[in-house]
Order: structure tokens, then sequence, then C-alpha cells
């Protein structure tokens, strides 16, 4: 998706049945996640059918603008969290884990469909599509 044409992402859209189709819907949402420099350094490999793995993608440093990686530490926390809010929004239950291989950051894997009564009805869904960023003066 280029542009503004990942922005048009509707819920009523979730695939039916196929679990990897699923999964990169899901993925739709998590790229809309706030970044710092709009960097959006990250990446997914989907592992079979229920396991997506995260990378934190370093092939672009700023030394100057962000020495410590602070702001690429806080975009990553933003594309799983929104990862996380979507799986839920559509009835997935949700495990992450730390790898002991460097170069993936965390795995996420995706367990049977929740029901109705086991949802959370105030996680912040329908915001996701909401962001707002600016760099101007307010």
């Amino acid at each position: 998706m280029k542009g503004i044409e990942c922005w048009n992402i509707k819920d009523v859209d979730f695939p039916k049945g196929n679990r990897v189709e699923q999964l990169k819907f899901l993925l739709k949402y998590s790229i809309l996640a706030p970044s710092k420099y709009n960097r959006q350094p990250w990446k997914f490999q989907i592992v079979g059918e229920d396991i997506v793995n995260f990378f934190v993608d370093l092939s672009f440093p700023l030394p100057v603008a962000d020495p410590f990686r602070y702001e690429l530490i806080f975009s990553a926390g933003a594309v799983l969290k929104s990862f996380l809010i979507a799986a839920e929004f559509f009835g997935f239950a949700t495990n992450t884990h730390r790898t002991e291989n460097p170069v993936i950051q965390q795995s996420l894997h995706l367990s049977k469909r929740l029901d109705k009564e086991q949802l959370d009805h105030h996680i912040p869904f329908p915001a996701m599509i909401q962001y707002y960023s600016s760099t101007l003066s307010y």
C-alpha cells in the first residue's frame, strides 16, 4: 500500500476463514502505528497460521537524531501494541515472546478466537485509524 491508501481499511473487510489472510489483515492495522521521523522501522514475518515474528529494522540508523535509539524503541512498541489491539478486537487471544534470536525482537502467537464475553470492549480500536501526527506549532 502506498501513501494514504493504507488508511482506507475497514473492520467489515476482515477475511473469514483463512488464518494467514486474517494475520495479513491485522498487520494492515499495525503499520498505521506512529513512528518518529516516519521511519516505520519494522518488518514482519508470518510463520504458519498463528505466529507473526516482528523485526526491528536497523538498516537506517539515525546517529544524530536518535543516537540512543529511543525513538526506534518507542516506534517498535507502538507497532506491537497496534497489532495486539487489532487482534483482540477481532477476537484473538495473543501471547508475546521475546526470542533468543537477536534478529527477531518479538514473536507474536495468536490462539483461538475469544468468546464475546472474554473481549475487552474498552480497547481503543476505533481510534487506530484516526491517528494524527504533526510537527507544526500548536
